[in-house]
């Protein structure tokens, strides 16, 4: 698509129908800048970009496409490659095929499925440079040649598709749109220019044509992903999101804004020829590097300039082909060359005359496309060229080529030349080119000078390693060599006075890591004993009086117990929720009593670790651990060889008298059996079913009784076919259930056999036998049934059978695929375990036996498998085991937390002597004491601190036995994922690891066998692949329309739209090929594929033979005699897969497949079944939605929606839809007005009920008035007016209104719910995500299990193990966080085991196609993070000194530095981590951490508590350290406003980072969105004191890491090896290996003047750079040599928080704190409403942990009253758990009032040894916390 940018004119309808009224005249033109604002303004401003993890969080395993031309920009903007700049005529590919290998590499490092695209109207988007001023046709040229040979670079990389377009309305472009369904396009936005200049309008036009094809590209349907903006975080890809709006057209805009229909594009300046690139198909790509050379020689002789230049440019084209054919063989290191040194005449002519035809010329012969075998690399090096001129100048004597370059390459060179001169005059004049450009011989001999070292130990700026002594860490660093500096008498500190009061006292404070980071809680009470003893009394004189103590009531006592009352009613909810969980087959869960064993966890430790060595630690293990035997008779069996003991007499006499019971109790109930029978058959059918249906439990529990009701059962419903005489797969279905159920009943007998084995056969199922062989007993009559049954045999032997309608038309094989799936059995190799009170499968018995050896295992099996047991048999183990053994049940979210809790509460039951049975501890509160628990459940960042709290290591940390790890794929998430990693590199113990996905199981278990096995435990993968209960998937199709009107629930309206069921196999239609591993068929669609399949036999022999294996009857040939299992399907399901995996990559067969197999079994679609559709249908049609889930018995359901805002909107349309309808319903319908007529009158009699109830009570005053003689038993007694009517309800009717309202009342205890969520509860809906109170989600949940709530609306809260079992999930619109992975989570809470044996998905308001593309999505590899921080080194070292090196504390730290490879997708070496901790080390020590031992000073609390901020809690301490936060808060008494702001904007830099877009630098953008606005929206630049002491601290780190570098390349440079290979493509940068050219002139000259490098790129050297030359962090990182990994985690980079080079931070946090108003963050700032409240919260959590870090050092200089500070630590606001939220904090200390603003409770007043400085520092910050925190409250209280 070509744009005319040249002729933009205004339009009087757009500013009418605009939003803005511009202001001039609608006829004059628009400038392209005026143009490019108006676009920005209306259209691209508006697109709301979202951050995201882009592979995590967004792609997966999506493919997607990188835009070329983008990438090419990134590469030619990199301002270290030396080419296509003015004043420099430097042209190193080398360098730019490097930049580019480096990038894809790390698409292809995060298993990125992508491929590279090209589109030639954006061509000018990375060949124009705006930077060059002016117009510079060397610049242009030279950046349009490097785009083409990198464009055909990446298409020489192997695995790499590059592909070429027109444009975005290119058909080719649309084809592959339709095949490869790409789910977005990652590019640049083509820049935003505000600078003048003679370039501005090149880049201006530049930029619209890249918005207007982003916004075409949108419009299509295909997301936008920001390239440039791409942060590559190991291994994480961060970018902006752009999402598409389907349905939204906005091509008026786009019109009206940019007209179109001219050819011209963005071509000022350019007046050169060839404008467009030769890729067209008629260009022959060159077959060899000679071919090319030649055919490009020739087109630039052919144009060759002014003929009086011409010898000269023979000239200097023969030294450029010289270096041509001479560059495979320089090896890159001596390619390392500054800029050659040539006159400026010579300079000029290069510049103007020689490069830019010479570039065209060659530019004009490349072809991308490579032919097979043309994989020759085309590489210039221009200033290898310069020097090759430069030698001839600076050379007297006559050389020749030979001796210059070798022979072998002069002759090549001699060939070529010949051949252009057979059709052009050409001389090469070497004296002649002296005699012109020869340098003086002052510049001969600057030039010869030698080039200086690169030793960076030579560099006065280099900073040798500070000496560090620690014994533990010393074991594992000894390994590396280090230059230590032994005469730093300063310590080595960066910046600043060592001795000043600035928070940086460098004087020891151990701190004890013993509260979480954001308040006080202790994790161990300090004074608990104390406290104990003293229990607290009311005073005869206090309030209430009448009580005497010896000591009147402190506040401390009134805190604890406020504190002890909240713990009651937690207590009381937990059991409350508990009685609502169910186990795995519904029932209620019972509670197992486990007696205390009297034994201690050590002594079994000392056992265990009796020898050596962590092999036979576990053999020893594997013998001594004693499973869990829930067998009673467990003691009576003996082993498993020995058999069964002999009976002894008392023995046999007790079983020869229960034989006799048994024997009465079988007469019983046969007596009972035959009365039950004489009265059912005076019934009718559905009657007879129901009283069956009500036989007491007990009684069933005799078999005989079992099979005698199963067979009356089959004869009811073979009687009731009888009386329909017709045709019924129905009535087949029920009988076939039946029999199958009867058919494993261990007392059938002959006579039942005979009579099911003719129903069999009538049904015409004769191959089917699936009865046990059984006989009568001997001497006994043959049993009869105890009925007389339907007789269904035919009445002779040749007579045709008794009831033909019965006979099926499919064999037994073909029914049950079609008909019998859901009833198969759908165990796998399952048997008795007595272990467990269920029969487990053959992989969850191999759980159970490494759970018994005390081996570390991961499960992965699919949602619905069976996973829940593994955690419980693990706890009972270990509360079996002793009573002070600690097992630890990690939850990635407080909701898992809860249940798990109430199921934990709920399963066992012990007496302690002391502790507690369980305990919880998440951030936001804490249950019982988690120190003195052997059951504690919490989320990963409490463990973490708990394992690196000092105070634990020696005590508690040995009793841990397991850690349970639950969704440990968590570990792959953007935030916390480092958390998991770091739990399990620090696991004292076995873990258990369970999760349903992980797309790289087998990878990802390699990493952790590693790590368990370094910890000295075995480890093991169990994988399972299988759901027990398939999930069946529909796409319901949204009508055009609200409905008419709201029918009553229950009601069946006909609709063409409504649900359509999606086949499995359908789904290949969107042009995969390849299955996913967890695409599965149910047995009915292996029918209907099978069926399909058929249509294709086409008379091909070969399709014939394979399908006729896969007939069913063949196929299953010698399984016909039985019931057909799970398994057997699976089995069939994987042979048909492959057949048709077979025929679809079959060459010339997939577009027949697809029409013929896959086609038939699709939903017939239409053009709005592809477009999303608006939000008004979608809110209308969910009551219809939901009424058809009714109808087909699909509830409950559970609604997805990742926008919190909307999920409450869908749950208020629903609630309005059902009042209103009501309301309607109510007027008209006449049953209705006949139940308010019934029930006033029954209302206007109660004084009659009354007296007469009273005279029955009166007539049996023994008795009492029975309930059943009161008439107030009947409905209406329960009956309001005001409930919601069942017609208009969803609510199930297993829960009564009067304990709904008990419940209701509850809430009044926490925050209270919104009005409206109340009365959605009493229709059954509720909403559920993480905004939602604490209490009302607890409540929720279990009103969801007990029945009440039938629909739950939710985000992906309830996605992650959350026991709310449902029958449906629907996903209610797109969303970019609908990923494979949260596809498949939420769609997992379908059908659980035990409920329900099939799960259903609706795709409800998505795309068609993205409800395909969902489906057949693949789980992204895991892929971890970059645990080792250098807070963590700092968290380590504090471990160690605490802890006085305990046990625990150095296995940690020795398994951290032990491993071979740090985390599982990590590439970075044991020597690279020892290097990389000792320099984390050397930085801590500098920056006034830690102090030569490694012992942690003042400064680490800061640093500690806000570990999860790295880089900005180091960048906080060192303003701290530095006094900037000091003097900002010196004016806290005079101007304490402005101080708060001050501070506060510091703290945003530092804390709740976001980016916004960078469009709204644009200054109008910004000005119309301040306009009435409160909110700033971009955050002030920091203060300056700030960013130059960061700046400066910043270098710092530089030089630190930069020694790293260098120190690990020098010492492993053998190991490393030559730094020649590009990273992606693995080619050797010097191709040609010829050892004569090495000793010849020319190149040995080059090596003479080659940089001398040592940890930099050899080809980032190319450019001539340097390792010192390195100036910022962010180059090092990116610019390392191969071997050597560096990367932000590790590497404490503030650039990003100083530097005003990056994108502009959204001051939503500023702006909030200074005008308190939500909605304007959302309205102004862009903030999504569902973001806010947790935005907000990370902030005012990070101010606690700054706060909490201050106190901490406080404590350290001077302790208060203890016994009231830990009174009011235990009691520290829970901001969910809250009782209500006043505006000002409760006063527990009177005394507090009357001290400074912002003292605290445990700071009341400034204590005497903390200086005026730290104590104002202290109150600002406190002041800036309550102020922020009264606000944010407000929003949501």
């Amino acid at each position: 698509m070509v744009l005319d940018i040249d002729h933009f004119r205004d339009d009087d309808d757009f500013v009418a129908n605009s939003a803005e009224q511009e202001v001039g005249d609608p006829e004059k033109p628009l400038s392209p800048l005026e143009s490019l604002d108006r676009f920005d303004r209306l259209i691209y401003a508006r697109l709301a970009p979202r951050w995201m993890d882009l592979i995590g969080d967004y792609a997966g395993m999506e493919p997607f496409v990188i835009d070329g031309d983008s990438l090419c920009e990134i590469v030619l903007r990199d301002h270290l490659l030396a080419l296509g700049r003015d004043n420099d005529l430097s042209f190193q590919i080398m360098h730019a095929y490097w930049s580019v290998e480096k990038i894809l590499y790390e698409f292809v490092r995060c298993r990125c499925v992508f491929d590279v695209a090209f589109f030639e109207c954006n061509f000018r988007l990375s060949v124009l440079d705006d930077r060059t001023t002016p117009y510079d046709e060397y610049v242009t040229t030279s950046r349009r040649f490097a785009r083409s040979l990198l464009r055909r670079h990446i298409t020489t990389i192997p695995d790499i598709t590059v592909l070429t377009f027109q444009d975005d309305r290119d058909p080719l472009w649309a084809q592959y749109v339709i095949t490869k369904k790409p789910l977005f396009i990652m590019c640049n936005d083509g820049g935003h220019p505000t600078s003048k200049g003679p370039n501005l309008n090149i880049a201006v036009k530049r930029a619209l044509c890249q918005r207007y094809f982003m916004k075409r590209t949108l419009m299509n349907g295909i997301a936008i992903a920001s390239l440039e903006s791409a942060e590559f975080r190991d291994p994480k890809i961060l970018t902006f999101i752009y999402e598409h709006r389907r349905g939204v057209n906005d091509n008026h805009i786009i019109k009206e804004t940019l007209p179109s229909g001219a050819h011209r594009d963005v071509q000022d300046g350019d007046t050169s020829d060839g404008d467009s690139e030769a890729t067209s198909s008629d260009v022959h790509p060159p077959s060899s590097l000679g071919e090319w050379v030649t055919t490009s020689s020739k087109a630039f002789l052919s144009k060759l300039p002014a003929p009086h230049s011409k010898p000269v440019l023979h000239t200097l084209l023969y030294l450029f082909l010289a270096h041509i054919y001479l560059l495979p063989t320089i090896p890159i290191e001596d390619r390392a060359q500054n800029i050659a040194s040539l006159s400026p005449q010579l300079s000029k002519i290069l510049h103007s005359h020689l490069f830019p035809p010479l570039f065209r010329a060659f530019n004009s012969t490349l072809h991308s496309q490579l032919s097979p075998n043309h994989s020759w690399r085309a590489d210039l090096d221009i200033r290898v060229f310069l020097h090759l001129l430069e030698f001839i100048l600076k050379t007297d004597a006559e050389v020749s080529m030979e001796s210059l370059i070798g022979a072998e390459i002069a002759k090549e060179l001699e060939a070529v030349w010949d051949d252009l001169m057979g059709t052009h005059e050409l001389m090469v004049d070497f004296v002649d080119l002296r005699s012109q450009f020869a340098p003086s011989k002052l510049e001969r001999e600057r030039s010869t000078s030698p080039t200086p070292s690169d030793d960076l130990e030579d560099d006065p700026s280099f900073l040798k390693v500070l000496p560090f002594q620690n014994e533990i860490f010393d074991q594992y660093l000894q390994e590396i060599q280090v230059t230590v500096d032994n005469t730093s008498s300063s310590g080595g500190a960066l910046k600043g006075d060592s001795t000043s009061r600035n928070f940086s006292n460098s004087s020891l404070a151990v701190h004890v890591d013993d509260q979480h980071w954001h308040n006080r809680q202790r994790l161990v009470p300090r004074h608990d004993q104390r406290i104990q003893q003293r229990k607290p009394t009311r005073s005869s004189s206090g309030p209430g009086g009448g009580l005497n103590s010896q000591r009147r009531l402190t506040d401390a006592d009134w805190v604890r117990m406020k504190r002890d009352r909240a713990q009651k009613r937690i207590l009381n909810l937990i059991r409350d929720h508990a009685e609502s969980l169910t186990g795995a087959k519904g029932a209620p869960l019972t509670k197992i009593p486990i007696p205390p064993t009297g034994i201690m966890v050590s002594s079994i430790v000392s056992k265990e670790s009796g020898g050596t060595g962590s092999a036979s630690s576990s053999k020893r293990q594997t013998k001594k651990e004693q499973p869990v035997n829930r067998s009673v008779m467990a003691g009576k069996k003996g082993g498993k060889k020995g058999g069964e003991p002999a009976l002894t007499s008392a023995e046999k006499l007790k079983l020869k008298i229960q034989e006799e019971k048994n024997v009465e109790l079988r007469r019983e109930t046969s007596k009972w059996w035959n009365g039950l029978l004489n009265n059912l058959q005076k019934k009718g059918v559905e009657s007879q079913r129901s009283e069956l249906d009500a036989v007491n439990k007990k009684r069933l529990e005799d078999r005989w009784l079992q099979t005698e009701i199963l067979l009356y059962r089959i004869h009811l419903e073979l009687s009731e076919w009888v009386s329909e005489s017709r045709e019924s797969e129905k009535h087949a279905l029920k009988v076939l259930m039946l029999i199958k159920e009867v058919s494993t009943s261990t007392t059938l007998y002959p006579t039942a056999v005979a009579w099911l084995r003719d129903i069999l056969d009538l049904l015409g199922f004769t191959e089917l036998h699936p009865f046990p062989e059984v006989k009568d007993a001997e001497s006994k009559k043959p049993q009869k049934i105890s009925f007389t049954p339907i007789k269904v045999s035919p009445r002779s032997s040749s007579s045709s059978p008794r009831y033909p309608f019965m006979r099926m038309s499919d064999n037994a094989v073909e029914f049950q695929l079609k008909h019998f799936g859901l009833y198969m059995d759908r165990s796998m190799d399952s048997s008795p375990d007595t272990r467990v009170s269920f029969e487990p499968d053959a992989w969850q018995k191999k759980v159970l036996d490494l759970i018994d050896a005390r081996s570390s295992i991961l499960v992965v099996a699919p949602t619905s498998a069976g996973k829940t047991f593994i955690s419980f048999y693990a706890m009972e183990q270990v509360l079996r085991e002793s009573d002070d053994g600690i097992v630890i049940y990690v939850a990635p979210t407080k909701a898992l937390v809860n249940q798990m809790l109430a199921e934990t509460a709920a399963r066992f039951s012990k007496n302690l002597r002391s502790g507690t049975l369980w305990a919880a501890h998440t951030r936001d509160y804490r249950i019982n004491e988690p120190m003195k628990t052997q059951i504690l459940i919490t989320v990963p960042e409490m463990l973490s601190i708990m394992l690196l709290s000092p105070s634990h290591a020696r005590i508690w940390t040995p009793k841990i036995r397991w850690i349970i790890l639950d969704e440990i794929h968590s570990i792959g998430q953007q935030e916390g994922g480092a958390v998991w990693e770091q739990l399990i590199l620090m696991a004292p113990c076995p873990i258990i690891g369970l999760s349903a996905t992980i797309g790289n199981a087998s990878e990802f278990n390699k990493w952790l066998a590693s790590v368990q096995e370094q910890h000295g435990f075995s480890h093991s993968l169990v994988e399972h692949k299988h759901r027990y209960s398939h999930l069946r998937k529909f796409y319901y199709r949204v009508p055009e329309g609200p409905p008419a009107s709201i029918p009553p629930i229950g009601t069946n309206v006909s609709s063409p739209s409504g649900l359509q069921f999606i086949h499995p196999i359908s789904v290949l239609d969107t042009g995969a090929s390849n299955f996913p591993e967890d695409l599965a068929l149910e047995a009915r669609d292996c029918a209907s594929l099978y069926i399909s399949m058929k249509r294709l036999e086409d008379g091909d022999p070969t399709k014939e033979s394979e399908l006729a294996a896969l007939s069913p009857t063949m196929f299953f040939k010698d399984r016909q005699s039985r019931f057909l299992r799970q398994k057997d399907v699976l089995e069939y399901e994987a042979a048909l897969k492959s057949s048709l995996q077979r025929w679809i990559s079959r060459s010339g067969d997939q577009s027949q497949v697809i029409e013929g197999v896959i086609s038939p079994l699709k939903i017939k679609t239409n053009r709005d079944d592809y477009l999303i559709p608006s939000k008004g249908r979608i809110y209308a049609n969910l009551v219809p939605l939901l009424n058809e889930l009714h109808n087909q018995d699909c509830l409950p359901a559970i609604l997805f929606n990742f926008d919190r805002s909307a999920c409450e909107l869908m749950a208020i349309a629903i609630l309005k839809d059902l009042q209103e309808a009501e309301e309607e319903w109510r007027k008209t319908s006449t049953e209705w007005h006949k139940k308010i007529k019934e029930w006033e009158a029954w209302k206007a009699n109660a004084k009659l009920r009354a007296q007469e109830a009273e005279r029955a009570a009166k007539i049996r005053p023994d008795e009492g008035a029975s309930l059943a003689d009161i008439p107030e038993g009947t409905w209406h007694a329960n009956f309001d007016p005001s409930d919601p009517s069942p017609e208009f309800s969803f609510a199930g009717l297993r829960y009564g209104r009067k304990e709904l309202d008990e419940d209701i009342k509850q809430l009044k205890w926490g925050s209270p719910p919104k009005e409206w969520t109340i009365r959605a509860l009493a229709r059954g809906i509720a909403v559920h995500h993480a905004g939602m109170p604490k209490n009302y989600r607890s409540l929720i949940e279990k009103l969801f299990r007990l029945g009440l709530v039938r629909v739950m609306i939710s985000t992906g809260t309830l996605a992650l193990g959350i026991n709310a079992p449902c029958k449906t999930t629907v996903f209610c619109t797109d969303s970019p966080y609908l990923t494979a992975l949260n596809y498949r989570q939420c769609s997992g809470r379908a059908g659980r085991r035990g409920f329900d044996m099939l799960g259903n998905v609706v795709f409800y308001g998505l795309p068609i196609d993205r409800a395909y593309r969902l489906i057949m999505s693949k789980i992204p590899p895991l892929t971890g993070n970059v645990p080792l921080t250098t807070t963590l080194t700092l968290r380590l070292c504090n471990l160690l000194h605490g802890s006085q090196n305990a046990k625990s504390a150095c296995g940690a730290v020795g398994s951290l530095l032990s491993l071979p490879q740090l985390s599982v997708s990590s590439e970075t070496k044991r020597e690279e981590l020892l290097h990389q901790v000792r320099f984390s080390l050397d930085y801590l020590r500098r920056s006034g951490f830690l102090d030569l031992q490694g012992r942690p000073l003042t400064l680490f609390p800061i640093a500690g508590h806000l570990y999860h901020t790295e880089p900005s809690n180091l960048a906080l301490a060192q303003l701290l350290r530095e006094g900037v936060i000091h003097g900002i808060c010196e004016t806290i008494d005079t101007n304490s406003q402005d101080t708060l702001r001050n501070l506060a904007l510091v703290l945003c830099h530092l804390f709740g980072r976001r980016y916004v877009d960078r469009v709204l630098r644009n200054k109008k953008r910004l000005e119309e969105l301040r306009k009435g606005s409160p909110s700033r929206i971009i955050l002030p630049p920091l203060p300056t004191s700030a960013k130059e002491v960061l700046a400066g601290h910043n270098k710092d780190i530089l030089r630190i890491f930069r020694g790293y570098a260098y120190t690990y390349t020098r010492q492993h440079r053998e190991r490393l090896g030559p730094d020649d290979k590009l990273p992606l493509s693995g080619n050797l940068a010097k191709s040609n290996k010829n050892p004569s050219v090495d000793q010849m002139q020319f190149p040995l000259y080059l090596k003479s003047r080659a940089n001398h490098f040592t940890a930099l790129s050899s080809f980032v050297a190319n450019s001539g750079r340097v390792d010192r030359t390195i100036d910022n962090v962010d180059d090092l990182i990116r610019t390392v040599r191969s071997g050597l990994h560096l990367n932000k985690q590790i590497t404490p980079n503030m650039e990003d928080i100083f530097s005003s080079n990056g994108l502009p931070l959204n001051a939503y946090i500023w702006d909030f704190f200074i005008h308190g108003q939500a909605e304007a963050l959302n309205r102004d700032n862009m903030i999504r409403r569902g973001d806010i409240w947790y935005a907000l919260q990370d902030f005012s959590l990070a101010m606690a942990a700054v706060q909490m870090g201050l106190e901490n050092f406080m404590k350290s200089e001077g302790d208060g009253d203890a016994d009231e500070m830990d009174a009011h630590n235990e009691n520290e606001d829970d901001l969910e758990d809250k009782e209500g939220f006043d505006t000002k904090k409760e006063q527990l200390v009177e005394a507090w009032k009357e001290n400074e603003k912002g003292s605290t409770i445990a700071f009341p007043t400034k204590p005497e040894s903390i200086t005026d400085g730290d104590w104002k520092v202290y109150r600002a910050l406190v002041l800036l916390r309550t102020e922020f925190d009264e606000k944010w409250k407000l929003t949501w209280a």
